[in-house]
C-alpha cells in the first residue's frame, strides 16, 4: 500500500533587526521588523526613536558640532587621498568662546514607517531641537548693553506629524490657545519647571 507524502509548507520567517547609535551625543535606537500578518500580508516596519527623550539634556555646543564635522571630513579624505587636505577651523578671536557658550539640546528624534505588501500605510515623524545660551554666558551678557535690554536666550524648533501621546508629551508642546489665556506665562513656567524636574530626576 503506497503512502502519500505530505507537503511541507515553508512559512516566511519573522525578522527583527535593531541597532543603537549615538548622534550628536544623543542615543538613538533603530528597529527594522519584517512580519507576516494573519491576513497573509507582509508588513515591514521601521522605527527610529531617541532613547530617554525628555529625560536628559544633550547640551552639545555649536563649536563642538563644527569641530566634529571637520574631524569627520579629515578622516574621510585621509582614506581617499594621500594628499594632505586637512580641514581645520580657525575661529576668529572671541568667536570660539561664544560658540562654546551656545548649547544645542535635542529633545526628540522619532520616525515610524510602516509598509504592508509594498504599500506605504503609515508615516510618522517628530524632531525637537533647542538652541540656547548656557547660564554663565547668559548672566554675563545680561549686564552688557544692548543685551541688558534684549537678549535671545533660547530658540527652539519642534516639527511633528504624529498623534502619539508619548512622543508629544516628551516634546513638551504647549497649546497656543492656553498661551493666549490669562496667566499663560505662569502656566508655561510651571510646564518648564516640570520638564526640568523630570530631567533632573
Amino acid at each position: 500500500m503506497a503512502t502519500s507524502k505530505q507537503e511541507v509548507k515553508i512559512e516566511t520567517p519573522n525578522i527583527q533587526i535593531g541597532a543603537k547609535v549615538v548622534f550628536l551625543e544623543t542615543p538613538v535606537y533603530g528597529v527594522l521588523e519584517h512580519t507576516k500578518l494573519a491576513s497573509n500580508k507582509i508588513r515591514d516596519r521601521l522605527v527610529v526613536k531617541q532613547i530617554n527623550s525628555g529625560e536628559q539634556k544633550t547640551n552639545i555646543t555649536v563649536a563642538k558640532i563644527a569641530d566634529s564635522i571637520a574631524d569627520s571630513i579629515n578622516q574621510i579624505t585621509k582614506t581617499q587621498s594621500t594628499d594632505d587636505q586637512t580641514v581645520k577651523i580657525n575661529w576668529p578671536e572671541g568667536v570660539e568662546n561664544i560658540l562654546n557658550s551656545i548649547e544645542v539640546d535635542i529633545s526628540q528624534i522619532y520616525l515610524k514607517v510602516e509598509i504592508e505588501t509594498k504599500i506605504l500605510t503609515q508615516l510618522e515623524y517628530a524632531l525637537g531641537i533647542a538652541i540656547k545660551l548656557n547660564k554663565d554666558q547668559k548672566d554675563k551678557l545680561s549686564k552688557i548693553p544692548p543685551f541688558n535690554l534684549i537678549l535671545l536666550e533660547e530658540l527652539f524648533l519642534k516639527i511633528w506629524n504624529t498623534n502619539n501621546k508619548k512622543i508629544l508629551d516628551e516634546m513638551n508642546i504647549f497649546n497656543i490657545d492656553d498661551f493666549l489665556q490669562e496667566n499663560s506665562e505662569t502656566k508655561l513656567i510651571e510646564s518648564d519647571s516640570k520638564s526640568d524636574k523630570k530631567i533632573s530626576n
